[in-house]
């Protein structure tokens, strides 16, 4: 999860992948919420296959506009289901919001994009 990657680089991998998993962190506030959102409404336009994960309760006054997301994912359901995983907004593993089933050692084993604007990252 460590290497940068040019905004091409990172351009080129999404556009390789075809069924994408969007997260972000624990507990997720409005910008985590409408980063993930609006990356999966793009790649849902590119003609991907995208979905959104909070296993964390979306706080109510973000339900009404976030549309079906996904709540709770199996290690299982995971690889046979998703060849990219893109991680937004997200400082550190620790917060990352996947649920018990998909640990640092998963993530680590799958491709991973991180995109995200905190300095510690």
């Amino acid at each position: 999860m460590s290497k940068s990657v040019s905004l091409e680089e990172a351009a080129g991998f999404l556009l390789r992948h075809q069924r994408i998993l969007v997260l972000a962190h624990q507990k997720p506030d409005g910008d985590a919420l409408g980063s993930v959102l609006g990356m999966r409404s793009f790649l849902r336009n590119l003609g991907k296959q995208a979905d959104a994960l909070f296993p964390s309760p979306l706080p109510e006054r973000y339900r009404s506009f976030a549309g079906p997301v996904l709540t709770a994912l199996s290690r299982q359901e995971a690889e046979q289901n998703y060849d990219l995983i893109v991680l937004l907004d997200c400082a550190n593993a620790e917060r990352i919001a996947c649920g018990p089933a998909l640990d640092a050692d998963f993530l680590r084993s799958r491709n991973l994009l991180n995109i995200d604007h905190h300095v510690g990252n």
